[in-house]
């Protein structure tokens, strides 16, 4: 074979070679592109909590870890670093509680003696109870609950559809006669003392 033929071969083999290097690149690219957008976002989330002001509040892990120790200011709100989602313990002079962070950026208690307001993780002396409003839903709607009195507002806004049993549940509920309203129509008075400290009402 003339060495100008073999020049010829040997210069299709290298691109032949470089080529298949190169969609090997590519392809490896694509594939660790689509693994990275496909990856889960991890929510880390600040924790507003409120504590008697110049309280001591620590927090823990789950597994009684310390995780920080903060001091809530004049006014007793403090705000925790980042926190990943997980079971946390807050603890203060007064006690205990025990929560939960969720992927959704939400708080959940699951003991001891805080609650979450829907902004803040409260660990005062503030004595509270709690309203559980069900309703059998007849349509696919939007149903929204107020509970309100001469101190302030609480207020959810849940999904309904036909035939589901729904469900509002209103945590930490300071004592005091209150008036619920359903779609902005009143419904029946509610009142939380130490004898009633927790209300179930059912809406036909």
């Amino acid at each position: 074979m003339k060495p100008s033929v073999l020049r010829l071969c040997s210069a299709f083999l290298l691109m032949g070679i470089a080529l298949m290097i190169s969609v090997g690149m590519m392809v490896g690219a694509v594939a660790e592109t689509e693994e990275t957008m496909q990856a889960p976002d991890y929510v880390w989330i600040r924790l507003p909590l409120e504590a008697e002001p110049m309280e001591e509040i620590r927090l823990y892990s789950s597994e009684g870890l310390p995780v920080e120790t903060l001091t809530a200011d004049e006014e007793g709100k403090a705000v925790s670093k980042l926190l990943p989602v997980g079971s946390y313990y807050a603890v203060t002079e007064e006690g205990c509680s025990a929560f939960f962070l969720t992927e959704r950026a939400e708080v959940e208690t699951s003991g001891g003696w805080g609650w979450f307001d829907g902004q803040a993780l409260r660990l005062t002396g503030e004595v509270v109870g709690s309203v559980t409003v069900t309703r059998q839903g007849s349509r696919d709607e939007w149903l929204e609950y107020t509970l309100e009195n001469e101190n302030g507002q609480l207020y959810k806004v849940l999904r309904s559809g036909e035939g589901d049993l729904v469900t509002c549940h209103f945590e930490g509920v300071p004592y005091g006669s209150y008036r619920l309203e359903e779609n902005g129509v009143f419904q029946c008075y509610i009142t939380l003392d130490a004898e009633t400290p927790n209300v179930t009402v059912s809406l036909s």
